[in-house]
Order: structure tokens, then sequence, then C-alpha cells
């Protein structure tokens, strides 16, 4: 099997997502067992985002990510996702953390989406010490 290390979904750029390893096993596992895998990310997601930018004059990414995550989350498989997280780091997160992880990943996978399509923009802010 390909390593997962450093290896990202379509469209990702690993720039919120530091390590997509969970959602890779996720992905591997859902296709392997034909669950799981129902529209993990849909187009209007993006629309959602889009939406959400132009509506709103600022938002920070961390209110972003808290909106992503509370849409996409329904439509993870728990067991799955702490399946994937025990493959991906040897640990037992139980379903319910493993969800709200694995919900996160996805959120920020979809901000990355959206910022390698055009559809945002994200500007960082650095504040001298």
């Amino acid at each position: 099997m390909e390593k997962l290390e450093n290896k990202l979904p379509p469209f990702a750029n690993g720039s919120i997502v530091g390590d997509y390893k969970p959602l890779l096993k996720y992905m591997d596992i859902a296709r392997k067992t034909s669950t799981g895998l129902n529209r993990l990310i849909v187009r209007e997601d993006l629309d959602f985002l889009s939406n959400l930018i132009r509506t709103n004059e600022r938002l920070n990414l961390l209110e972003l990510l808290d909106l992503l995550k509370n849409r996409v989350k329904n439509r993870i498989d728990c067991n799955l996702a702490s399946i994937a997280f025990k493959e991906a780091y040897g640990v037992d997160l139980g379903d319910d953390v493993a969800c709200l992880k694995m919900a996160e990943i996805l959120a920020g996978w979809i901000i990355e989406i959206a910022k390698t399509l055009g559809i945002i923009n994200i500007r960082e802010s650095w504040r001298k010490s």
C-alpha cells in the first residue's frame, strides 16, 4: 500500500490541515467496505463557503472551520472514523471523538479546496512581538 505520510487528497495544499493521514485512511476503508464515502464533500459545501465569505465582512479561519465542521459531521461514519484513527496512529479515540476530529480535518480540506480553486482568499496576519 502507498505510504500516506505527506500524501494529500485532491485540491489540498496542506495549508490548513497538517496531516491528512486519518482522512486518507478513512477514505481507503470506506472505499473497500462501500460505506462512509457517501458524499464527504459536495459542491454545496463550496457554495456555502462562498456565500459565507460574500455575506460576512470578516470571518476568521476558526469561525469558518467551526461552521464547516458542524455542517459536515453528520456525513461521517463515526465507526469508520474511529477505525481510521486507530490505523493511522494506533490510538483508540472512540467513535464520538474520532467523528469530531474527522469533521475538523474534512472542514479544513474544504477550505483548502476553496483556496486552491480561488473561491476564497485567506489572509495571514502577523503581529510583531
